[in-house]
């Protein structure tokens, strides 16, 4: 997706930024968009402004909105080490995979 316009917004204190990010990006939000999107042709869909002020957002406490931030920014991090992990377990397997066929088809490993 790309867009075409640049839309600032500001919030009030009581809004933590990165939890609007979060709402903004959810698949309940690209749902909204994409019914409240105008435009004929599937590929060039547009979401104005006022449907961007529109989207319905579950607002809890400013603390709460701070926890949910923190919270899902550990957890990325957990997924990020997780698939780092994932991808070096790949490349041992593919080494030993590599090693094992050629001992047993009688060839030097690489």
């Amino acid at each position: 997706m790309m867009s075409d316009k640049i839309v600032r917004f500001q919030f009030p204190e009581e809004i933590e930024k990165g939890y609007i990010n979060l709402v903004n990006t959810s698949a309940p939000a690209r749902e909204y968009y994409a019914r409240n999107a105008s435009g004929t042709s599937s590929s060039m869909k547009n979401v104005g402004r006022d449907v961007m002020c529109k989207l319905p957002i579950p607002l809890p406490p400013l603390a709460e909105q701070k926890r949910i931030v923190a919270k899902v920014d550990e957890l990325m991090a957990l997924v990020d080490r997780l698939e780092a992990l994932g991808k070096a377990a790949r490349e041992t397997a593919s080494r030993l995979l590599e090693a094992m066929v050629a001992e047993l088809s009688g060839r030097a490993a690489a």
